[in-house]
């Protein structure tokens, strides 16, 4: 199956250090996820996330975290782990949002700006930012929210803009696809490349083939040791 890139999770770097020396070598693009989003959910940050090198064993990540120069330095291991690591890309340490306003988009633009910074100044200026909107559907069907999330995001660094939305999926039916679709379109006035995540099947293709996104992302089975 051709690809043109992985999303590796931080805390699998270890175990699938060899898949991605071949994902390497092959000239596919290596995108981070920094599992930021795992590691801030109270009933996530103690699954498999929790092997980034940034994850607090004891509680989860908090917005006081994100801060740049805060004690934990969240932004600086990211910055430094995707430059020793060789990543192309990296997926902006964000949170789910309950919608509009919620302080934590305030919280992911002001860290998705630290991490261009920490990047930068650690050599990694080549290596692209990809803003991670994980919003609810509910908040995707709502126009007077996605102009909020739009103009929120004019002013980040960031070069391709990744879609998660919560209550949709591969399963959705025709009317949930069409709504979805029609949502989608408004932030092409951002001008940056549009991915849409979490979603495959017949789902998938559709929204790619209308031209709601230029590529989508899922999942692969796979087998950690």
């Amino acid at each position: 199956m051709p690809f043109d890139r992985v999303v590796v999770d931080a805390a699998m770097v270890g175990p699938q250090q060899e898949l991605i020396e071949l994902v390497a070598d092959a000239g596919a693009e290596l995108i981070l996820d920094t599992n930021v989003a795992e590691l801030s959910a109270p009933g996530r940050f103690g699954g498999v996330a929790r092997g980034a090198p940034w994850a607090n064993p004891r509680s989860i990540l908090t917005p006081d975290d994100m801060r740049p120069n805060a004690n934990r330095d969240v932004i600086g291991q990211i910055a430094r782990f995707a430059v020793q690591h060789g990543f192309h890309s990296v997926l902006a340490p964000t949170h789910l949002l309950e919608g509009y306003p919620d302080q934590l988009f305030d919280v992911d633009r002001k860290a998705t700006a630290a991490l261009r910074r920490a990047l930068d100044a650690e050599g990694g200026s080549a290596i692209r930012i990809n803003f991670f909107l994980n919003i609810t559907y509910a908040s995707l069907r709502d126009p007077a929210q996605r102009r909020a999330f739009i103009a929120g995001l004019a002013d980040v660094p960031f070069a391709d803009l990744w879609f998660r939305i919560s209550g949709f999926g591969a399963d959705a039916t025709p009317m949930g696809l069409r709504r979805y679709i029609g949502a989608m379109m408004d932030f092409f006035r951002l001008e940056r490349p549009i991915v849409a995540d979490g979603v495959g099947g017949l789902a998938g293709v559709a929204i790619a083939a209308f031209g709601a996104a230029g590529g989508i992302c899922h999942g692969v089975a796979e087998r950690a040791v």
